[in-house]
């Protein structure tokens, strides 16, 4: 069986037949992390009156968060870079 594979393979791609594959990766995102100094600067621009999103959590809970727990947050947020999983609900009227 794997002569025929290996056979039929030949035959479809004839210029890969022992030639090794350079397989390097470069990633279609940044892989900068972010610091406790970014987020305090977003944090700056949170409105502090506005009503909470979706999740019941309003800018003054996270703003108090991260100056308790710097890491925290920062953490958390590479973590969202790392694993590529970002919110994808806004704010509904």
């Amino acid at each position: 069986m794997q002569k025929i594979l290996q056979k039929d393979t030949q035959q479809l791609y004839p210029e890969a037949v022992g030639e090794q594959t350079d397989i390097s990766f470069t990633p279609s995102y940044s892989t900068e992390r972010f610091n406790k100094i970014e987020i305090d600067n977003i944090l700056k621009r949170f409105p502090k009156s506005k009503v909470p999103g979706f999740d019941g959590i309003d800018s003054v809970i996270v703003s108090n968060i991260h100056t308790n727990f710097p890491e925290l947050l920062t953490t958390f947020m590479n973590k969202c870079l790392d694993l590529k999983i970002f919110q994808r609900h806004s704010k509904q009227n």
